[in-house]
C-alpha cells in the first residue's frame, strides 16, 4: 500500500470533516445523516479497491463509481444546507473539498494508460 496515495489521504480527510459537519443534522434526519458517512467511506472502499486493482477496466469502473459518489454527497450536502442544517460556510468548505476530491480523481482517471 502506497501511504503517499494523495487521494486516499483526501478522501480521509473529508470523512473527518463530514464527522464534523454531520453532528449539525438534527437526530429526526438520522437516515440521511447516516447514508451520507456511509457514502464517504463506500468512497474510501473504492479508492482502496481501484489503487490495488490491476485490472485496467475494473479499475476505470471503480474510479467511475467514486465520481458519481462524489456527486451524490454533493446533493445530500446541498440538501443539508437547504434545511438549514448546515451554514453557508460549511457549505463552501464542503464543496471545495469536493472540488478538489473530483478534480483529483479525474487526474488520476486521465493518468492511466492502457499498457
Amino acid at each position: 500500500m502506497n501511504h503517499d496515495f494523495k487521494i486516499l489521504k483526501k478522501v480521509k480527510e473529508y470523512i473527518f470533516f463530514l464527522e464534523s459537519v454531520l453532528t449539525n443534522f438534527p437526530k429526526k434526519d438520522i437516515l440521511s445523516k447516516n447514508y451520507i458517512y456511509e457514502v464517504g467511506l463506500d468512497i474510501l472502499y473504492l479508492v482502496l479497491k481501484a489503487n490495488y486493482s490491476r485490472d485496467y477496466s475494473e479499475r476505470k469502473e471503480y474510479q467511475k463509481e467514486i465520481l458519481v459518489l462524489l456527486s451524490v454527497l454533493d446533493f445530500y450536502i446541498e440538501r443539508g444546507f437547504n434545511h438549514k442544517y448546515l451554514s453557508e460556510n460549511q457549505l463552501k468548505k464542503n464543496s471545495n473539498k469536493l472540488i478538489e476530491l473530483t478534480k483529483m480523481m479525474y487526474g488520476w482517471i486521465k493518468s492511466e494508460r492502457v499498457h
